[in-house]
């Protein structure tokens, strides 16, 4: 176990990293900078990053976020966020809509349940 801030890796030690979700947090650049010093000069960048779609962020929202030791980038900055820190940014997508869907597709299942599926896993529903 590491300190992604520290690592014990070697100067342009990586080809590639990939970090899903995982540098969403207040020490962001820190990581980043971490990362350009294990990374070969050609070596790629690939992150998940939790954004914030829209400003003003909801208060709750903010608190599990705080709650989280999270700090997500508003979506319509995070290329020139990365491009700031040095980074070339190949490619960007959004994939807010798979969630969404998620969602959608969830609330459909529960909606189509019946009582007895209910009665019989009632904490999954009362979740």
């Amino acid at each position: 176990m590491m300190d992604y801030v520290h690592t014990d890796f070697n100067n342009d030690y990586f080809d590639l990293i990939f970090a899903q979700g995982s540098i969403s947090v207040y020490e962001r650049k820190n990581i980043l900078k971490e990362f350009k010093r294990i990374l070969t000069t050609e070596g790629i960048v690939c992150v998940g990053e939790i954004v914030s779609l829209n400003e003003p962020v909801p208060a709750f929202v903010k608190d599990i976020w705080e709650r989280s030791n999270l700090e997500p980038i508003l979506s319509s900055s995070i290329k020139s966020f990365y491009e700031s820190k040095g980074f070339y940014v190949m490619n960007e997508q959004d994939h807010s809509s798979s969630l969404r869907e998620y969602f959608e597709k969830t609330l459909l299942e529960v909606s189509t349940t019946n009582k007895e599926e209910k009665d019989n896993n009632k904490k999954y529903f009362s979740r």
